[in-house]
């Protein structure tokens, strides 16, 4: 329950903000040479965490507007690994996984987005 208040707080100050926002749920540190299984190994759990996030998510807001698997999220967020996205008022909120580069963290971020950034990126 308390994941759900958290989130929902997050969410809340998010949306009434003009700028895009994002908060860091979790992340592994720097990757400094780990061997490839090891990542892929992470890439599980950070994905895991995600929907642990992603279900708090959807007992607030229902079910989600975009969906990774859908392809939603290839052409404004290339870095996501996994995630979900809900329209609320005129942002994109999402929980996604995420890794930009080999060696930088892989991460599980809540982001609001404005329609005007999302047009931008083709959403």
């Amino acid at each position: 329950m308390s994941n759900i208040i958290a989130i929902a707080t997050m969410v809340k100050q998010m949306v009434a903000t003009s700028s895009d926002a994002y908060e860091y749920l979790a992340d592994s540190g720097w990757l400094d040479e780990l061997p490839q299984e090891r990542i892929a190994a992470l890439y599980e759990q950070y994905i895991d965490i995600a929907k642990y996030h992603i279900d708090s998510m959807i007992a607030l807001y229902g079910e989600p507007s975009f969906h990774f698997e859908d392809g939603h999220f290839t052409s404004w967020f290339p870095e996501a690994l996994y995630g979900k996205a809900w329209r609320i008022d005129d942002k994109v909120v999402f929980v996604a996984a995420e890794h930009h580069e080999l060696d930088m963290p892989i991460a599980v971020v809540l982001g609001a987005v404005s329609r005007t950034q999302l047009d931008k990126l083709a959403i």
